[in-house]
């Protein structure tokens, strides 16, 4: 029996998940878990679950989804009691993980508006839309996985250090990318005799059309299991994101690859070609309302205006000025909530900063994000305020505000702000 959590994991005040364990061998990851209804299902709800293994970086290696069913294979509504007994989900790792620690993310799916169903922990509020249920450590394996064993989409079989270390193909690779994004790269790799120096790194590089120098767009470990530790006949696959500089001029370029100790260890392998986009950028802006509020991963530099007009019915606009802190990264989404006297949503909207996903950003990078407000028909003339504040798009965990303070930035104790905006309903 896997023992009982401390405190349910509630699924959108649909389903319980009230006990939970794991176990793990060399290839097959082993859930098991009971199910609770905190309330009777309904006669046609159907529920999906979505099981990921992750890594650090956020790359998914194993997923899974799977109708939500008792240990009868019964839908929720047709349970007959309000918990299940043991659940089991099996996930079975690829051959060639490298030896890390991952997480076990839990998502539930209402299976007829495909949204993820919002977290709830005991009596904590709103924990996003994926809940982490256990990490697991995955260690070499007894015997070196066999290259054979690997599903390689494309060979190209070059060697590097006397023929120690061979690059047995790669991944897709996609044939247009935004500057500024991350690039994902799947890479597989053998060590046929001898061994590796630690710690190798991968020099990835960009060669732009003739006449334009060849570019070094990032330097990272070769694999997350040190090429030290590497045994004769190791084969590894390997995931990367390979950041893309955002002051790439467009155009086509060819991606190549190969390791380094701080100098290229030979000839590199080209890839692949492909057609880099760009956006127009923004560092500098006269914000007409200044509200310095920090977000941790984008800075709130203030908005248009206090003071707003509108009648019901209408879509008064309201712009935000926002500056991302660091390239790269996740996305995140702005969530908007017109508030009424007594504190409750009347309209809510969620977008991304200006349209863009935040990922592409350039650190210092400023976003005029202009959007309007729709207000109901019926709503109520008076005086209303706006919450504004940012979430992760892939875990829906919203970010923490932090007032800025002649001693620095301070934790302001909640995950939203109230804008010193009023808008001002009129009578229709």
């Amino acid at each position: 029996m896997p023992p009982v959590l401390l405190a349910p994991v509630t699924f959108g005040d649909r389903i319980d998940l009230t006990a939970y364990s794991q176990t793990a061998d060399e290839d097959v990851i082993t859930l098991a878990v009971r199910w609770r209804l905190p309330v009777p299902a309904q006669p046609d709800s159907r529920l999906i679950l979505r099981i990921a293994i992750r890594d650090e970086y956020g790359n998914v290696w194993v997923s899974q989804e799977t109708d939500l069913l008792n240990e009868y294979h019964f839908y929720p509504a047709d349970w007959p009691t309000d918990e299940t007994g043991v659940v089991r989900y099996l996930l079975e790792l690829p051959p060639g993980i490298p030896p890390a620690n991952y997480r076990i993310d839990l998502s539930v799916i209402d299976a007829q508006t495909a949204g993820r169903l919002p977290v709830r922990v005991g009596e904590e509020g709103f924990q996003g839309v994926v809940f982490t249920a256990g990490e697991i450590a995955v260690s070499p394996p007894e015997q070196v996985v066999s290259a054979s064993r690997l599903q390689v989409p494309h060979f190209v079989e070059t060697t590097w250090l006397n023929g120690q270390l061979r690059l047995l193909g790669h991944g897709e690779i996609p044939t247009e990318a935004l500057a500024g994004s991350e690039l994902p790269v799947d890479l597989f790799w053998h060590m046929p005799e001898g061994s590796l120096p630690a710690d190798l790194n991968l020099a990835w590089t960009l060669r732009p059309p003739v006449g334009e120098e060849t570019r070094v767009i990032h330097l990272g470990p070769l694999s997350r299991y040190d090429t030290g530790l590497w045994r004769v006949g190791e084969t590894i696959q390997e995931k990367y994101r390979v950041p893309l500089p955002p002051d790439l001029s467009p155009g086509r370029y060819t991606l190549t690859v190969g390791p380094s100790d701080g100098s290229l260890l030979g000839d590199p392998q080209t890839l692949g070609e492909i057609q880099i986009n760009n956006i127009d950028r923004l560092y500098e802006v006269d914000v007409p309302v200044p509200y310095l509020v920090s977000f941790g991963a984008l800075d709130l530099l203030g908005l248009n205006t206090t003071e707003l007009l509108a009648a019901p019915g209408e879509s008064p606009e309201l712009t935000l000025f926002w500056r991302k802190y660091v390239p790269h990264g996740e996305v995140f989404t702005v969530f908007v909530h017109l508030l009424d006297a007594g504190g409750n949503v009347v309209q809510y909207a969620d977008h991304w900063p200006g349209g863009l996903p935040t990922d592409i950003l350039d650190g210092g990078q400023i976003v005029i994000d202009r959007f309007p407000i729709p207000l109901p028909p019926d709503l109520a003339p008076g005086d209303y305020h706006i919450r504004v504040g940012l979430y992760s798009a892939e875990s829906g965990a919203r970010l923490p505000a932090y007032s800025f303070v002649e001693s620095g930035a301070g934790l302001m104790g909640e995950d939203y702000i109230i804008l010193p905006a009023v808008l001002h309903v009129t009578s229709p």
